[in-house]
């Protein structure tokens, strides 16, 4: 079958099944709204051609060239697209499901609620990508390589990220949610405003990194160095950053509500209105931190060290304090007088009164 004849079979309805087509020239053809099952395109070049709406299910697509190719709405589902290239190509809506997509090329791609489902992108190529509310799902990322990519309003989903690559690359409103990254290098990118929810972020490398208003609800940030941030109104409620470097950042507003903090470094932090609700900071390092408006009530502050920390109205209601370490106590409130006196009364024996 040649490429005329491939394509008056589409434009006439026709499911084309179980044919061999390697290597057909389809460049600036139009196929679409066709539907290909267990086609072999190995090689095939779609340079420009129209494939909106297209479906590809169970086919062979290696080393298959998609680039320029008009691709809006397409489907491929359980092929194999090892080697395939769709550099430099819009792709609108596309679905990869179950596809086998190793050393794939998708450099410098714009791509628009865009789905990997299930897929095997190890050794794949996303340089200077860009996504935008798009979705990468319980897939295979080992080595892919996402250098100076753009994501935004984009979910990673069940994903172990920690062979990937994410040099340079620049993330706003990005969900990572249970993902394995552990180890990894974000030195000095920005991340801002995303979601690491229940992330394994240990020894993770954040310094000089932008994080503002990012969340990392629940997630284990042990060891991890956060040297250096910009994390203004971040929120790490539940997360565990025991012996995390936080030295020297800008983490106004911030949330550590029942975090651990357990030996944390928090030296020279810019903490303004910082919340430490019910954390455990034992041995937490705040020396020399702003902690103007901040909240340390109900929190595990034993064994900490304050010195040089400079207080205003910083709340310590009913912390803990155990051989803590203090310097200037000037600006530190010991209790919330009002909420101290409403505990006292409801702590007070119940006496029933008999009439």
């Amino acid at each position: 079958m040649n490429a005329a004849q491939l394509q008056q079979k589409v434009k006439q309805g026709e499911v084309i099944e179980e044919q061999v087509l390697c290597g057909i020239n389809l460049v600036s053809g139009d196929l679409a709204g066709g539907i290909f099952r267990q086609v072999d395109f190995s090689d095939a070049d779609f340079s420009d051609c129209n494939l909106e709406r297209c479906l590809f299910i169970d086919c062979t697509l290696v080393a298959a060239v998609f680039t320029r190719a008009h691709l809006q709405s397409v489907s491929f589902s359980e092929s194999d697209l090892r080697h395939a290239n769709f550099s430099g190509t819009s792709l609108p809506g596309l679905i990869f499901s179950e596809c086998n997509l190793q050393h794939a090329d998708f450099s410098q791609v714009q791509a628009t609620k865009m789905q990997f489902i299930g897929c095997r992108l190890e050794h794949s190529l996303f340089r200077q990508a860009q996504f935008e509310k798009s979705a990468i799902s319980e897939s295979m990322m080992g080595n892919s390589d996402f250098s100076e990519a753009k994501l935004q309003k984009t979910t990673l989903y069940q994903l172990d990220l920690r062979q990937y690559i994410p040099s340079g690359a620049h993330f706003e409103q990005v969900n990572f949610f249970e993902c394995q990254q552990q180890g990894l290098d974000y030195h000095g990118q920005s991340l801002i405003q995303c979601m690491f929810t229940r992330n394994q972020l240990d020894n993770v490398n954040f310094a000089a990194a932008v994080l503002n208003f990012s969340l990392f609800h629940g997630a284990s940030m042990q060891n991890a160095n956060l040297r250096g941030v910009q994390a203004e109104g971040a929120q790490f409620a539940d997360a565990d950053l025991s012996y995390a470097d936080c030295r020297a950042s800008q983490m106004n507003q911030s949330v550590w509500i029942n975090a651990c903090l357990s030996a944390t470094h928090f030296a020279g932090c810019q903490l303004v209105q910082a919340q430490f609700n019910k954390s455990r900071a034992s041995g937490a390092l705040f020396t020399d931190t702003q902690l103007v408006y901040a909240n340390f009530s109900y929190a595990d502050i034993s064994y900490a060290d304050f010195g040089g920390a400079h207080f205003n109205q910083t709340q310590f209601h009913r912390a803990v304090q155990q051989d803590t370490r203090w310097g200037d106590k000037t600006g530190v409130l010991a209790n919330d007088p009002e909420l101290f006196a409403a505990e006292s009364w409801s702590e007070q024996p119940y006496h029933p009164k008999h009439g």
